[in-house]
């Protein structure tokens, strides 16, 4: 992306079916024809290390994770 670019606050819901795991704050960055969203992955996180607990292969990737701060995820779009 180039550097002009604008960033707006969104929202992204995780909900199917019966499950609904919340909605996570993000921000979206708009240049030109390229969109980018990105979100952290503290809820994520949680649930990875929640589940460390009770699943012995998740453990390792939970120890990792509560290693880092202010991690995001995103997806970037073009047309």
């Amino acid at each position: 992306m180039n550097s002009m670019r604008r960033r707006t606050a969104s929202a992204l819901h995780f909900a199917k079916g019966k499950f609904d795991l919340g909605t996570v704050a993000g921000h979206a960055y708009l240049s030109g024809n390229e969109l980018q969203l990105v979100f952290p992955v503290t809820k994520l996180v949680d649930m990875i290390t929640a589940l460390g607990s009770k699943i012995q292969s998740l453990s390792a990737l939970s120890s990792l994770l509560e290693k880092y701060e202010n991690v995001y995820i995103g997806f970037q779009f073009a047309k």
